[in-house]
C-alpha cells in the first residue's frame, strides 16, 4: 500500500486524528484459470486485471501467478467499510471455478496505526507487543487455524526471536526469507503495513472477514500509546485495556463465527486470553 498514518496529528490542536487504517488481501487459490474467475467477477461489476507476478499496489483487484497454491487475488488498499467487497470477490471466484487447497493461504496486510509519526524504537515496542499478542492468543487461533497452518509450515512459522521486527538492522521484505512469519512486520519500511499469514485458503466469506477483524483489532490495541489509555494505569491494568480493545469491540457477527468455529467455546477462550499479562 502507499504509505499513509492511520492516524495522523490534527493542525490545529495537536492531537491525534483518527483515520481508518486500511487492509488489503491476498487470496490464493487453484482449480481454474483466471479468465473465469474475472468473467465471474464482471457479473458483480468487479473489474480485475490478471498480470504477472509484482508486488505493485493497484487501485483495481489483480489476479498473479503464486509459487504454492498457482493463483491469488490481490485486492486494492480496502477502507474498512468496504470490507465486505471481500465476500462479494470470494463468492465470484467460487462460481468461477475457484478452489482452494491445503496449499492455499489468506493473507491480510493492516496498516500500522502512527508508523509515519513515531520513532524507532517506539515502533521496534509495539510490534514485539503485537508479536507476544498474537502468539498469547494460540488456545483460540488452534480452534481458528487448521493443522496445516500450525505445524511446521515453512511459510507461516510463529515468530521467534530470530524473526523479532528489528529497527536498527532491518531486512528488505524481498531479500531472504525473512517474512515467512506469521505476524510479517517487514513490509513495514516499504508500505506502513504488517501482514497476517498463517490462515488457511478459504473462500468463506464469513470466515474471511472474522479473521480480518481479529487481526486488525490486535493491531490496534497493540499499537495504541499508554497514554491514550491510562498513563496512570498500572502494567495490569494497561494489559485488560490492551485485551478490551481486541475482544470486547469485536462484532456481533464475527463474535457468532467464532463461537461457532471453536463450539461454544469462544467466551471461555477469550477470559483466558485476556488473563495473561502484556510484556511489552
Amino acid at each position: 500500500m502507499p504509505r499513509r498514518s492511520p492516524y495522523e496529528l490534527d493542525e490545529e490542536t495537536s492531537g491525534p486524528r483518527n483515520i481508518s487504517p486500511r487492509f488489503g488481501v491476498e487470496i490464493e487459490f487453484t482449480g481454474t484459470s483466471a479468465t473465469p474467475v474475472e468473467q465471474a467477477l464482471a457479473t458483480k461489476s468487479i473489474f480485475v486485471q490478471t498480470e504477472d507476478y509484482n508486488h505493485r499496489t493497484r487501485d483495481y483487484w489483480k489476479i498473479v501467478p503464486d509459487q504454492s497454491a498457482g493463483l491469488e487475488l490481490v485486492s486494492p488498499p480496502l477502507e474498512w467499510g468496504m470490507r465486505h467487497t471481500v465476500r462479494d470477490v470470494m463468492q465470484g471466484a467460487s462460481q468461477g471455478g475457484a478452489r482452494v487447497t491445503v496449499d492455499c493461504g489468506l493473507h491480510v496486510h493492516h496498516e500500522f496505526p502512527w508508523y509515519s509519526q513515531i520513532h524507532d524504537s517506539d515502533t521496534q515496542k509495539r510490534m514485539d507487543r503485537l508479536v507476544e499478542m498474537y502468539e498469547n492468543c494460540k488456545p483460540l487461533l488452534e480452534r481458528l487455524l487448521t493443522p496445516s497452518r500450525l505445524a511446521d509450515n515453512e511459510y507461516v512459522m510463529f515468530n521467534t526471536e530470530a524473526d523479532r521486527y528489528d529497527c536498527d538492522h532491518l531486512v528488505d521484505i524481498w531479500s531472504g526469507d525473512q517474512r515467512y512469519v506469521a505476524v510479517n512486520g517487514f513490509s513495514l519500511p516499504k508500505y506502513g503495513t504488517v501482514e497476517f499469514r498463517q490462515h488457511q485458503g478459504t473462500l468463506n466469506p464469513s470466515k474471511a472477514l472474522a479473521w480480518i477483524e481479529f487481526t486488525r483489532q490486535l493491531v490496534h490495541a497493540a499499537a495504541t500509546p499508554a497514554d491514550m489509555l491510562d498513563a496512570s494505569a498500572t502494567d495490569r491494568e494497561r494489559s485488560d485495556a490492551r485485551w478490551a480493545l481486541v475482544f470486547n469491540k469485536m462484532s456481533t457477527s464475527t463474535r457468532r463465527y467464532m463461537t461457532q468455529r471453536t463450539e461454544g467455546a469462544y467466551a471461555n477462550l477469550t477470559t483466558a486470553i485476556s488473563s495473561k499479562l502484556i510484556r511489552y
